[in-house]
């Protein structure tokens, strides 16, 4: 997802786009199921921040505006866990800003 798409009128933050957009991305997939977020009972995605080393919860997409994005994307289960660790098996959204 690139920026022509988050500059759409219609799409305020960057959670409304992939909303629109990508539904599917904000739905974990894969991993192991004994791992769950204690809050929810339930498997999460995990949202990066390029350049910033801690992980943010899917509440953080809402915080951000398209015009501070460079692009979006989805990275798998067995991606996430390569790159950000054990936390994350059901994968995650990787935020590049500008």
């Amino acid at each position: 997802m690139d920026t022509t798409e988050f500059r759409r009128p219609e799409f305020r933050t960057v959670y409304d786009a992939i909303r629109a957009l990508h539904p599917d991305w904000l739905l974990a997939r894969g991993g192991a199921t004994s791992l769950m977020n204690s809050s929810r009972q339930r498997p999460v995605v995990g949202v990066f921040i390029e350049g910033e080393s801690r992980a943010y919860s899917i509440d953080k997409l809402t915080e951000l505006l398209g015009g501070d994005v460079r692009a979006v994307r989805r990275i798998s289960g067995a991606e996430s866990l390569g790159t950000y660790g054990p936390d994350w098996p059901w994968g995650a959204i990787v935020v590049t800003r500008r």
